[in-house]
């Protein structure tokens, strides 16, 4: 009867575990208030999100593939930009990004860059990006 009642007790709690480990895949940061942020994946696909009252933005990347492009339109119209080698992590858009990445790609305008991106270009741009983050 003790076996019993271990048994049933371990089949209950089997039952009532978490489902299967699938860790959320997100790219959370901050852009400003009042900005609709937008990420682009290498292979062009795109999700969209609406910042926070306090400019926090995350964004589902789950089946994305990395790397990523991400655009904060704010308001008054104006944009930053950033990127990410990965579908996971913490990423602000703002000017410092948006600087980095200008300097990244000297000459290419950012939204026609975001607009027409590949990913093998995306993945340099990404490394050149990285190198000037460990610079500073």
């Amino acid at each position: 009867m003790r076996y019993i009642s271990v048994i049933m007790i371990v089949a209950i709690l089997a039952g009532c575990g978490s489902p299967p480990d699938t860790p959320a895949t997100v790219i959370t940061g901050k852009a400003a208030r009042a900005a609709v942020v937008y990420l682009k994946d290498g292979l062009g696909h795109e999700v969209t999100t609406n910042t926070s009252p306090d400019g926090i933005y995350v964004l589902n990347t789950n089946g994305l593939q990395k790397p990523m492009i991400l655009k904060a339109v704010y308001s008054n119209a104006s944009t930053h930009f950033a990127v990410s080698g990965g579908n996971t992590g913490t990423v602000n858009i703002d000017s410092l990004s948006t600087g980095l990445l200008s300097i990244a790609v000297v000459g290419v305008n950012l939204l026609e860059l975001y607009l027409t991106i590949k990913i093998e270009v995306l993945t340099l741009i990404v490394k050149v990006v990285d190198a000037l983050k460990a610079a500073l």
